[in-house]
C-alpha cells in the first residue's frame, strides 16, 4: 500500500494503526524540499537569491538559517554558472 513494500507496511500498520500508517505513508511519499546553502565566503545571500530570481528560479529565504535558500519548484541548477563556481550548493536546511 502507498507505494511502500508490503512487509514495511505491515510493520507501520501494525505500529499505528491503518489510517496513521497511511497518513504517515503518504507524506514520505511527497517530494523532498530543495535548499541551498550559499558559500557566504565567495557571495552573500542576497546577492544569489536576487541573481537566482532576476532568472525566473523561485526561491525563498529560509528562515533558520542566514546562508540558505529554498526553492519552492524544482529546477535545474547545475548547469548555471553560480554554481559552477562554488556560490551555492544543493543540500538540505539543517
Amino acid at each position: 500500500r502507498c507505494s511502500f513494500p508490503k512487509d514495511f507496511f505491515a510493520r507501520v500498520e501494525s505500529s499505528m494503526g491503518t489510517k496513521v500508517a497511511v497518513e504517515t505513508c503518504n507524506v514520505l511519499n511527497e517530494p523532498a524540499m530543495t535548499f541551498l546553502r550559499v558559500n557566504v565566503l565567495r557571495v552573500s545571500r542576497d546577492k544569489v537569491y536576487t541573481y537566482l530570481t532576476s532568472k525566473s528560479v523561485p526561491v525563498e529565504k529560509t528562515l533558520n538559517s542566514k546562508i540558505g535558500l529554498q526553492l519552492t519548484s524544482k529546477q535545474k541548477l547545475l548547469d548555471l554558472p553560480e554554481y559552477k563556481l562554488g556560490y551555492f550548493e544543493i543540500q538540505d536546511e539543517s
